[in-house]
């Protein structure tokens, strides 16, 4: 049963004068400048669990009325502050009491702010609003243990929320700055990784089944036995992940034109790694497959070229007209010279070395 009664901005005098007893539950809502209540001792007042008061003053007689209801679960006291003072000591009185919400009240003027809250075991929830209270004392809320804290209307505090910010982006850009001149290189090597794992995990999807080997090497058949010893055992055996290379020796189909087969494999293969020597170096059919991976590394726009350099390479001078355009469109060595012996300006052999 809900009950609102209202007298706007008049005095409101309640008179229960029947014993009867309503079930349990009553709902009443109040407003008025001051509310009296007679005959407080009737069990109309033990029936109400939730009880709204808009008003300066809630009496019986000339004690704070709330005592008197015994079940209140629920309190809401709106009070305009006013120069009449009201004791509200008897709140500790209310045991059954879950909700309490006190607006307007002047809880400094209370004798009894200390154990004002005492008593209430089962309160969950407290809003105090505009209650000019100087602080919080530990022996006021000893017996609130059932009380939820709520954030929801704690002010942010702007200026730590700054520091924070700054002292974190300081720190950071003191770590980055540490990093990078203790590290600069395993960094820029760390990022090209990255980098290789990204677009390799992008293009995935649209190169499934495309690829038949995991990298085409390309070498001089006189540096195999460094090829046999270091390089497969440490790729293809120890892993991992296991790889699965492609090897002119091995790999190459016969009956199959040698042009033929070096392109196959090379397109065949993810990766193309090309080790580097002075026997390299004088290979015709090295410098072809030099020439070929370089075409796709500028067609296909990945990192796909991988250079390995089993020694010092001496500059070499380079055939004339050829040096500029070959060190342009490599960009792999640091003079023309070089550009010019890692594209086989001088040949001497006439089969796959």
């Amino acid at each position: 049963m809900h009950m609102n009664i209202s007298s706007m901005w008049y005095t409101l005098n309640i008179i229960i004068g029947s014993n009867s007893t309503p079930k349990p539950g009553v709902s009443l809502q109040l407003s008025a400048t001051t509310v009296f209540f007679q005959d407080c001792w009737r069990p109309f007042f033990q029936s109400v669990v939730s009880l709204t008061a808009i008003t300066e003053r809630l009496l019986c007689g000339s004690h704070f009325a709330a005592r008197y209801f015994t079940s209140l679960q629920y309190f809401g006291f709106n009070s305009v502050l006013s120069a009449e003072f009201v004791d509200m000591t008897d709140l500790n009185t209310l045991v059954e009491m879950r909700y309490l919400a006190l607006m307007g009240v002047e809880l400094y003027r209370q004798p009894g702010l200390a154990t004002m809250f005492h008593n209430l075991t089962k309160l969950e929830t407290l809003n105090l609003v505009t209650c000019r209270i100087l602080s919080l004392e530990e022996e006021m809320s000893r017996d609130l243990h059932s009380l939820r804290y709520s954030a929801a209307n704690c002010s942010l505090d702007v200026g730590f929320v700054l520091f924070l910010c700054t002292s974190l982006g300081l720190l950071l850009f003191m770590l980055v700055v540490l990093l990078h001149q203790l590290a600069r290189e395993y960094l820029l090597a760390f990022c090209h990784i990255i980098r290789c794992w990204l677009e390799e995990a992008v293009r995935r999807p649209n190169l499934r089944g495309r690829y038949c080997y995991d990298a085409f090497v390309s070498y001089s058949g006189r540096d195999e036995r460094w090829l046999v010893e270091q390089l497969l055992p440490g790729l293809e055996q120890r892993g991992h992940p296991f790889l699965r290379l492609c090897l002119h020796s091995r790999d190459f189909q016969l009956g199959k034109d040698i042009v033929d087969n070096i392109t196959d494999s090379l397109y065949g293969s993810r990766y193309t790694v090309c080790v580097v020597s002075r026997n390299y170096l004088h290979s015709n059919w090295c410098s072809l497959e030099l020439r070929l991976a370089t075409l796709r590394l500028l067609v296909e726009q990945r990192d796909i070229l991988i250079l390995v350099f089993l020694e010092d390479i001496p500059p070499c001078p380079p055939p004339p007209g050829q040096a500029g355009q070959d060190q342009d469109l490599l960009g792999l060595a640091p003079g023309p010279g070089h550009a010019a012996c890692l594209l086989g300006s001088s040949v001497d052999q006439t089969g796959p070395s």
